[in-house]
């Protein structure tokens, strides 16, 4: 039977489902597989955050104040869990995704970061000497512009 939804819907559908599969690919235990959804996931970032403005699928909520719900969906995904993360490639793709993320909607992620516990735990992060594997100087950069924000 013919469906009256919009082919919008069809669109969102398919970023939902990447979006539920990069998630899920986050939790894994192989670390190849982890790799694989973080570099996923940052090519799904290039491709909605041009200029460090939401282009793309992402464009539509740029016209209101609020952050795109797959962008929060990922800036979280990446966020959460990221002290545990035993994979140094895995880890710096992570912090590299939500700075992306971040730059892109500077002006309103600082109070969610906050909001969300995420603040204490990338302090926690940088300032970690027991982490394994050890924080690079790379990662502390971004840790750093992740505190930034926070503090905006």
């Amino acid at each position: 039977p013919a469906t009256d939804q919009p082919a919008v819907d069809s669109s969102d559908k398919v970023l939902n489902d990447l979006i539920d599969v990069i998630l899920s690919n986050l939790a894994e235990d192989r670390s190849e597989v982890r790799q694989m959804a973080t570099a996923l996931a940052y090519n799904l970032v290039l491709a909605c955050t041009q200029d460090f403005v939401p282009s793309g699928p992402w464009k539509a909520a740029a016209e209101s104040s609020d952050m795109n719900a797959h962008a929060l969906q990922l800036l979280c995904g990446c966020l959460e869990g990221l002290s545990n993360e035993k994979d140094r490639t895995v880890r710096i793709r992570r912090l590299t995704i939500a700075c992306r993320i971040c730059r892109t909607y500077s002006t309103t992620v600082g109070s969610l970061l906050n909001d969300l516990g995420f603040s204490d735990s990338l302090q926690i992060l940088k300032a970690d000497a027991d982490i394994t594997p050890p924080v690079t100087t790379e990662e502390k950069v971004l840790l750093g512009e992740l505190l930034h924000y926070c503090q905006l």
